[in-house]
């Protein structure tokens, strides 16, 4: 990110991303201890990776947001997944592409849940 007009929307784009690898994530119907320990470890190394390029990445509400989603997925509560997003959106209005990836990875968990 050496231009500072990329570096302004660097932390959107990481979000973005961090969804979408969630949303992979969630969408594998296997449930492997290993798999799941595997993609674990990925995401801590992509969001390094974002740390690397944007040091502020690390400290944004979207890490956050993103971080404290994963581990109310590990924990498998539908309830605070629902709370979180919303709280969420009140704040940062989530646009229609988060809103329908964050939906994926609802259903995903509700079908894994029940």
């Amino acid at each position: 990110l050496k231009y500072n007009l990329k570096k302004h929307s660097a932390k959107k784009f990481f979000f973005r991303a961090g969804l979408l690898y969630v949303a992979i994530m969630m969408g594998e119907e296997e449930e492997e201890e290993s798999t799941n320990i595997y993609n674990q470890q990925q995401l801590m190394k992509m969001w390094n990776d974002y740390k690397t390029k944007d040091c502020q990445f690390d400290i944004s509400c979207e890490h956050m947001f993103l971080h404290n989603l994963v581990i109310i997925i590990e924990k498998k509560d539908v309830d605070a997944f629902a709370d979180h997003v919303y709280f969420f959106d009140e704040v940062y209005c989530l646009d229609a592409w988060c809103l329908k990836i964050l939906d994926k990875i609802r259903n995903a968990m509700m079908k894994k849940c029940f």
